[in-house]
């Protein structure tokens, strides 16, 4: 088979395969904290609550997903409040008792822009003993998305979160900037692959 149509089949059959990694659906993150969950780092009990400041809550969130242990039991019930720095009320969410332990979301009201500096507070209702999982003494906190989407939707978040600190001069449009890069470059190596390929006797 020629070199040629070789490589032909080997493009198309990549395009393929990302077409159909990023058509597919799930819920997707709008952010996190960027903690990582390597021990306990908060434990509640009945009433008690968890607040962490100076938190960064993203645009779209309608969700707050946490690591939680309870020692086999049912999760008990979860509320969540975060205020912006002047005490005005973010968005809150609960969640109802019955939950099994490991990774819980938590509802949310969907927050419509970005909020620096925030104080988030997650309080258990319960008897029950509650751990929270992160990097002592801050918890993680993953914010999703409302519903599943697929990649391919999230395609206009991407482009707005990469334009944040660069010029404005062609806002979310600079993300076009590196993906033509990446295809430029991968252009000018299948033209060298095919020119070596083709000068050898």
């Amino acid at each position: 088979m020629p070199v040629r149509a070789v490589v032909a089949i080997g493009v198309v059959a990549l395009v393929a395969c990302v077409a159909v990694v990023l058509a597919q659906s799930g819920a997707r993150q709008a952010g996190t904290n960027s903690i990582l969950e390597i021990a306990q780092a908060a434990q509640l009990r009945s009433g008690e609550r968890h607040c962490q400041p100076g938190e960064t809550v993203p645009k779209d969130a309608s969700g707050l997903r946490l690591l939680v242990g309870t020692y086999g039991q049912p999760v008990p019930e979860l509320r969540v409040t975060v205020r912006d720095p002047d005490g005005r009320l973010v968005t809150d969410g609960r969640l109802p008792t019955g939950a099994h332990e490991g990774r819980v979301l938590i509802p949310l009201r969907e927050v419509r822009q970005t909020t620096t500096g925030t104080e988030v507070c997650i309080q258990q209702k319960d008897g029950r003993r509650l751990v929270l999982y992160g990097q002592p003494p801050a918890i993680r906190l993953e914010w999703l998305r409302s519903g599943d989407e697929t990649w391919y939707a999230l395609v206009p978040a991407v482009a707005h979160r990469f334009a944040l600190g660069k010029a404005a001069l062609f806002g979310s449009w600079w993300i076009l900037v590196p993906a033509l890069l990446m295809l430029v470059a991968a252009a000018a190596a299948l033209r060298t692959v095919l020119r070596e390929t083709e000068a050898r006797p």
